[in-house]
């Protein structure tokens, strides 16, 4: 069973159990997604199409949650932590730091890296062999520290 159709299947469960916030989270999604097969012209979505979808949901629950934190709305940045975790069980489990690390340690030495300035080499060389388990700005902030220091 494909990525959408799991949500699909989840999505009935949380119906018929009358769980509000994975109803609407999944409701959400669903509509993102046909929105995305629409644009694509597509029938259905490939799960890498999917967890693209997933991801950038994710990454705007994030954005919201850390505004609302700012703004001393906590019972909203609440509301989208929880929409933040629903989405996170779809998605693959993060890589460690340590993981990230030896992955861009290993790609400046494939690359020939040396100064900041490399680091889009880098970066091309490292995100495809996280697979979508490492957060861009994670790696990034490696990326930059290995090369500065």
């Amino acid at each position: 069973m494909g990525l959408q159709q799991t949500i699909e299947e989840d999505y009935k469960k949380a119906f018929v159990s009358s769980d509000k916030t994975a109803v609407a989270v999944l409701r959400y999604l669903k509509s993102v997604m046909k929105n995305e097969e629409i644009d694509l012209k597509k029938e259905v979505l490939d799960d890498e199409e999917v967890l693209k979808v997933l991801k950038r949901e994710q990454k705007r629950r994030k954005e919201a949650m850390d505004m609302y934190s700012k703004a001393g709305r906590t019972e909203l940045a609440e509301q989208e932590k929880a929409e933040y975790e629903a989405i996170g069980k779809y998605l693959p489990a993060q890589m460690s730091e340590a993981d990230i690390t030896k992955f861009v340690q290993e790609a400046i030495i494939e690359t020939g890296a040396s100064s900041l300035g490399d680091m889009g080499k880098v970066m091309a060389a490292v995100m495809p062999k996280t697979k979508g388990q490492a957060d861009g700005a994670t790696v990034q902030a490696i990326v930059k520290s290995q090369l500065s220091g």
